[in-house]
């Protein structure tokens, strides 16, 4: 009888492993399987703030990005090619109107990453074709389009 006991008692000890283990297999695979919902912040309205630097309103359409700075009465038109679903180029810069105060080359091609999309902030990664420079910038969402 003692041995049915014993036996019983490492079967639950082994069940319960069991089931523990799938549940924390099943679990990784739920955090690592998420998908970074890139596709609800392609098109939308979106707000720079970073302090120190003055506030950039980003307003992007399938086709283009428009960029202002309110503070320089700036406005400005990148055309938009999607690298992948969450990857983008800016390229083809085109002054709609006022100046900023340093000037940004014709052949400046900003890539831009989106690492995180939460429900009022989208987490980015730009790089460009003329530095090596990289940034991560945290935008606040205005309006999903």
């Amino acid at each position: 009888m003692s041995n049915i006991v014993y036996n019983y008692k490492y079967l639950r000890i082994g069940l319960m492993k069991n089931v523990i283990f799938t549940f924390m297999f099943l679990s990784s695979l739920f955090c690592f399987g998420q998908k970074n919902n890139c596709e609800s912040v392609r098109v939308g309205v979106f707000k720079i703030d970073v302090g120190e630097s003055p506030v950039q309103v980003i307003t992007r359409n399938d086709k283009y990005q428009f960029e202002e700075i309110k503070e320089f009465d700036y406005k400005a038109r990148f055309e938009i090619n999607w690298i992948d679903d969450c990857t983008y180029e800016l390229l083809n810069k085109k002054v709609l109107q006022g100046n900023l105060p340093m000037e940004i080359p014709k052949d400046l091609i900003v890539r831009i990453k989106i690492l995180n999309v939460e429900d009022d902030t989208v987490t980015v990664r730009c790089s460009s074709n003329l530095t090596d420079f990289v940034a991560d910038l945290k935008m606040d969402i205005i309006s999903r389009e």
